[in-house]
């Protein structure tokens, strides 16, 4: 094993303790909260900007009143998230909780893994020596290839949006 796989196998790691203090129910709610918040904060926006008249900008207004629907947003989901979280402690499932947080971080190291391997690719990083030399990174191709697919695809939506 090289240097590479050492990063790459830390990743891992504290992703999986991550994964256990913070358990499954708050890990899953904090993704889910983000992307809520971040559909919200488009959705909604609008309804926030016409109290912005004192911003000179449209777009600053539109920008300023995402921010402010995402902060809002974040914020009652953190709440409803320590609730439930409240909840599961007091149910007696605090070991279930972080046995499956562990799981959740393992999944989402190995996704880690996989987006600094294909980060370490865009810099042409694959081509030094201790990177050919890796355990891991050759066990990352079909990751790698499922991921930059999923990533390609998402980036040619987003520019469409842009671009509408």
């Amino acid at each position: 094993m090289v240097i590479i796989d050492y990063i790459l196998l830390g990743a891992l790691a504290v992703s999986v303790v991550i994964g256990f203090f913070r358990g499954f129910f708050r890990e899953a709610l904090s993704l889910v909260n983000w992307g809520l918040a971040a559909w919200l904060a488009w959705r909604f926006s609008p309804l926030v900007e016409p109290f912005l008249d004192a911003v000179s900008s449209p777009a600053l207004q539109l920008w300023l009143s995402r921010l402010i629907v995402f902060v809002l947003a974040l914020l009652a989901g953190a709440l409803l998230s320590h609730l439930v979280v409240m909840l599961v402690r007091k149910t007696g499932l605090n070991g279930t909780d972080r046995v499956l947080g562990m799981l959740f971080g393992a999944a989402r190291g190995v996704l880690v893994i996989g987006i600094l391997v294909i980060g370490f690719q865009m810099l042409e990083m694959d081509r030094e020596p201790w990177w050919q030399d890796s355990w891991i990174v050759p066990r990352t191709a079909t990751l790698t290839g499922h991921l930059r697919e999923f990533i390609d695809a998402g980036l040619d939506k987003a520019g469409d949006l842009i671009t509408e």
